[in-house]
């Protein structure tokens, strides 16, 4: 069985090493430490695109539930006309409090928002009357603001000032305020000043998945435990570089329920994509990846560099080769060991409802680990 191999004195070295010098997996070592086993808090993202695919079960094993989302437009209002809004009144049939994500994935928009403090204040507004009018709501709010670029030094100033502003209105309802950050949010210049919101905020959500991503140039992994070397980056420097911003009582790990196949040259790992075909790269839930394995009578391999499931298969439709990385019960209970380890707040899934009826697996061991 697989083990992480952290050792606490390797693990203590993390706070004073500098941010690209983190130590790698040692596969040679037969020596590895289980960690221990504590309660974490469980949250999880429901999409409004995933509510017909949920198993309301599972919603039982969830801490905190965000319904994704209710988008903001760059006046400060929800945009009414998203899907998102419209389909809210859908959560009603389920018998659980939801928390509430607020989001923007547009650059304009949240330049707009967060460097005008009437329109951030608008957004607090608008957020807590929201909430108060569905009194099926809880005041759990998820901030995801998703800047992808380099922001000037004023507008991380102006989002810290918003997540502290925020975080002052939410804590007034008696709520909680978690704010989602890229996972390279420590070593590259983004909107997320992770030790200033960090000390307002109650969570920090790393969003520690699409380490290789639908148009990336080969195959591989989409949250590799290790690896950074090959890989970039991976989930085990992520969080060391985190914690050097961060108490680890403030970090959730973001865990992805879902994979990515892609069409590739051959059957060989991290196979290169091919830029022309009839199915091109897709989004593979966790369902979907199951049924998949069962339709082509796939075996599953587990590439131990970055400690994650994959697999290949012919695909006769289009005549070319597929190949699939996804999470899987193993993978995940590495990190949920790492989380364990590194003591986090817990660990945070994107997305609930991707597991449909057939996520019993990873839900037992998120109830081995942590639970």
């Amino acid at each position: 069985m697989d083990k992480i191999i952290l050792i606490f004195g390797l693990f203590a070295s993390l706070f004073t090493s500098p941010s690209h010098t983190i130590l790698s997996p040692v596969p040679s070592l037969p020596t590895v430490l289980f960690a221990n086993i504590s309660p974490k808090k469980v949250f999880g993202f429901l999409p409004f695109w995933t509510i017909k695919d949920v198993n309301s079960e599972t919603l039982k094993n969830v801490d905190v539930i965000y319904y994704f989302s209710l988008t903001v437009k760059s006046n400060g209002e929800f945009d009414k006309a998203d899907p998102g809004y419209a389909r809210l009144g859908e959560l009603e049939k389920f018998d659980r409090k939801f928390g509430l994500t607020i989001s923007s994935m547009n650059q304009d928009t949240i330049a707009a928002v967060i460097n005008s403090p009437t329109r951030r204040q608008k957004v607090i507004d608008n957020t807590i009357k929201l909430i108060k009018l569905n009194n099926f709501l809880t005041f759990d709010v998820n901030l995801d603001f998703e800047y992808v670029g380099v922001p000037p030094n004023y507008m991380v100033e102006n989002f810290s000032n918003f997540v502290s502003e925020l975080t002052t209105a939410i804590h007034q309802q008696g709520g909680t305020l978690s704010v989602a950050t890229l996972s390279d949010a420590v070593w590259k210049v983004r909107l997320y000043d992770i030790k200033t919101i960090s000390k307002s905020a109650d969570y920090v959500i790393v969003m520690a998945y699409d380490f290789t991503r639908l148009n990336s140039q080969a195959a591989g992994p989409i949250a590799p435990l290790f690896g950074k070397e090959k890989y970039e980056y991976d989930v085990y420097s992520t969080i060391a570089d985190y914690l050097r911003e961060s108490s680890p009582a403030k970090i959730v790990l973001g865990v992805p329920f879902y994979g990515y196949e892609w069409p590739v040259l051959n059957n060989q790992p991290n196979s290169f994509v091919l830029g022309a075909s009839s199915f091109g790269p897709a989004l593979s839930t966790y369902k979907r990846t199951l049924e998949t394995i069962s339709k082509t009578n796939s075996s599953v391999n587990f590439d131990d560099y970055s400690k994650s499931p994959w697999f290949s298969y012919f695909d006769k439709d289009s005549r070319t080769w597929r190949q699939v990385w996804f999470e899987n019960e193993r993978s995940l209970g590495l990190k949920l060991d790492f989380v364990n380890q590194a003591n986090l707040s817990g660990i945070a899934i994107w997305a609930l409802g991707y597991d449909g009826n057939v996520g019993s697996p990873l839900w037992q061991v998120i109830a081995e680990k942590i639970k």
